[in-house]
């Protein structure tokens, strides 16, 4: 059996074996649960070698040719520009539709360059200074696959639903990245993990001196709110944060909780601001100060 087809079966064997019972985060918002729903389906009787075709991955985790996209391009051109052009080097894994503004790239990968970009133009740092990432809600494994891409080389872990953590490995290790659904003994590589006391445990054994971040671009401002005050407290001694967010989710006013949980911190110096080409979407970028 070549490689692919164990990937798809290693992928297909463990969307078969969760139960609702698995996740923490059974509660979740009603469009998501038909989502994951949708994306079983998907997994069970489509080819997951084109997953990136799927509706239900392009309607909530794949930015195609939006217009916004050239903005987010230029902003990286003209941004140190010699890094950003090999990492944002797309591959074909899942068939993504290529970015009409730079064939070589897509718009998803492209978005979360910018969003790095941003980052580093307010923190002034490179992603090599990091060497612990935990990412809330990483999608199928873009952000990660671009942190690889920038040199990283550290623990990253990933906390989603269980199938996508699912997706995330089969993604990641078709691309040759190192991934372990549901694990959590990697000291290095990624874990892409769905369980608050699994998290817990990970987090128990990072290391102090190890420079930290926290990722979340609009999921946990889509999450229940006793599912965000769960994560946010056990990542409270992280170094840095990156968080996108829509000014109101449902009945949920987010920029009232997140002012709120950051005038929480202590010794943090923090940066908010609307994105310009998005309209009450907002970042939030937070650095410890020792």
């Amino acid at each position: 059996m070549d490689n692919e087809l164990l990937l798809i079966n290693n992928l297909r064997n463990h969307v078969n074996n969760i139960l609702l019972s698995d996740a923490d985060n059974s509660e979740i918002q009603p469009e998501w649960g038909n989502n994951v729903t949708e994306l079983v389906e998907d997994i069970n009787n489509s080819d997951p070698g084109r997953f990136l075709q799927w509706d239900v991955i392009r309607k909530t985790m794949f930015v195609a040719n939006t217009s916004y996209i050239v903005n987010e391009l230029k902003f990286l051109t003209e941004s140190n520009w010699h890094i950003w052009k090999s990492a944002t080097k797309e591959v074909q894994i899942g068939y993504p539709d290529p970015c009409i503004f730079y064939p070589k790239s897509s718009g998803n990968l492209i978005h979360h360059a910018y969003h790095l970009a941003q980052l580093g133009n307010k923190l002034e740092l490179n992603i090599t200074d990091i060497d612990y990432v935990l990412e809330f809600g990483g999608g199928y494994g873009s952000m990660c696959r671009l942190f690889h891409n920038l040199g990283f080389k550290g623990k990253y872990i990933i906390f989603d639903l269980p199938v996508f953590s699912a997706l995330q490995e089969f993604y990641l290790k078709s691309i040759g990245i190192n991934a372990k659904y549901g694990a959590n003994e990697y000291t290095n590589g990624v874990s892409c993990i769905f369980k608050t006391e699994v998290l817990r445990e990970i987090l128990s054994n990072k290391e102090s001196k190890k420079k930290s971040i926290f990722i979340a671009t609009w999921s946990i401002s889509e999450a229940p709110i006793y599912l965000r005050n769960t994560i946010l407290s056990v990542i409270e001694n992280f170094d840095l944060f990156l968080i996108a967010y829509q000014k109101q989710f449902g009945e949920i006013d987010n920029s009232k909780y997140f002012s709120a949980w950051k005038d929480s911190l202590r010794n943090y110096k923090w940066s908010s601001y609307e994105i310009r080409h998005l309209p009450n979407n907002y970042y939030l970028f937070g650095e410890n100060i020792p």
